[in-house]
């Protein structure tokens, strides 16, 4: 599922219905319920749903036809779908970021191509009309280079005031001592330039979970969970240097899966991440002095798929799996505490993301 806002500043939530795709709209007061396009090939969002609105209040949905391996973008109301052809488009490895001034359409995807062949994390954009031919952020390191999984993670992708797109992913070697490597990516509208920031050797196939804020002298804030400390993390340029800071060292709790990062008008970060130890959704936050954290929620087993969005008035809004009951639920903070819904009962969810436009 994918949460956005419309030019009224409604909710709109697009999910999985049996295959098809289906969106709410939220009024102020209550929710309802419509069907954008009934389950096919083409109408398929068993691998994830992503949503955006245009300039002119037009819904674009993003799917992926597993049938003939093509990335599907569906437009509401106008009936128009178009299909990027991308050879070896893995559907569990993609991000999308829509530039809100051009309108274009951005996606980094991991692509696999085969056994023998080696495994890229690639780009490409859609203008409106065409998709781009795809190209290649980052082909993994030296070496065995089939072994190399390069972008087979959880990855953060954003937009900054420019058009300039900053990507965070893992690179992974699978090949003897597994070596994980977090890196970042930068797009200045011409050509990518990479940049490795941590290192995980020697855990054997690491959970390899990242995301990505843009502040508002466009620099990269990364949250990511360090797979051979069970810590959640956090990594930020400030002009010159990046900073790291380890967020739950004196834990003893698994922290940091499904870690999703989002900043403040001040730009201070909040991180929504699941407590695997616990199964709870928590929430870290920055106010310019410290930290602290807290349990958003605790009933059962829930907080798989975070995803974080801040209002305009500094107000977190949490999109998150409800694994006991297999539901999508939605958690919004008033100021003083939190309030949650079930906006659907019915899913099974590998991927949510929540926007605000």
């Amino acid at each position: 599922p994918a949460l956005t806002t419309d030019g009224s500043g409604n909710w709109l939530l697009a999910y999985n219905d049996e295959g098809g795709i289906s969106y709410a709209r939220y009024d102020g007061s209550a929710w309802s319920a419509f069907s954008a396009c009934a389950s096919s090939d083409a109408c398929d969002s068993t691998h994830g749903v992503g949503v955006g609105v245009d300039s002119l209040g037009d819904l674009h949905f993003l799917s992926y036809n597993e049938a003939e391996g093509q990335l599907m973008q569906t437009r509401n109301l106008r009936n128009i779908t178009t299909m990027a052809p991308l050879t070896g488009l893995n559907s569990q490895y993609y991000s999308i970021a829509r530039n809100v001034t051009s309108g274009d359409l951005h996606l980094t995807y991991y692509r696999d191509n085969g056994i023998a062949s080696q495994r890229d994390l690639m780009h490409a954009w859609f203008n409106g009309t065409n998709w781009s031919d795809p190209e290649v952020i980052d082909g993994g390191g030296a070496g065995n280079q089939n072994k190399w999984k390069t972008g087979q993670s959880l990855n953060g992708l954003g937009i900054d005031s420019v058009g300039g797109l900053h990507l965070s992913y893992w690179d992974w070697y699978d090949h003897g001592s597994d070596q994980a490597y977090l890196k970042y990516a930068h797009y200045n509208g011409s050509s990518w330039s990479l940049q490795t920031l941590q290192s995980i050797i020697g855990k054997n196939n690491p959970i390899r979970h990242t995301s990505l804020d843009i502040d508002s002298d466009d620099r990269p804030h990364i949250s990511y969970y360090d797979a051979m400390n069970s810590t959640l993390r956090y990594t930020y340029y400030d002009g010159s240097a990046w900073v790291d800071q380890n967020l739950t060292e004196d834990d003893s709790n698994n922290n940091g899966m499904f870690n999703s990062i989002a900043l403040d008008s001040s730009d201070h970060p909040r991180i929504a991440f699941r407590n695997e130890t616990s199964d709870d959704l928590e929430l870290a936050t920055w106010d310019g002095t410290a930290w602290t954290r807290e349990v958003v929620d605790s009933l059962y087993n829930v907080g798989s798929w975070a995803s974080i969005a801040i209002d305009s008035s500094d107000l977190s809004r949490i999109a998150y799996y409800y694994d006991q009951s297999a539901d999508l639920r939605y958690a919004s903070h008033d100021g003083s505490s939190w309030s949650f819904e079930d906006i659907d009962t019915s899913v099974s969810n590998s991927r949510i993301v929540l926007e605000l436009d």
